[in-house]
């Protein structure tokens, strides 16, 4: 029982921390977009 909570939890922040990163490098990307223009 604590062991599948301890990989559910490391799963859980892998795909923040995964989502996270995307999501900052589509608005670093869109910000750069909007600045050319």
């Amino acid at each position: 029982m604590v062991s599948s909570k301890v990989l559910f939890l490391s799963y859980y922040l892998s795909i923040h921390i995964t989502l996270g990163q995307v999501i900052w490098r589509h608005g670093i990307n869109f910000h750069d977009y909007t600045d050319d223009k």
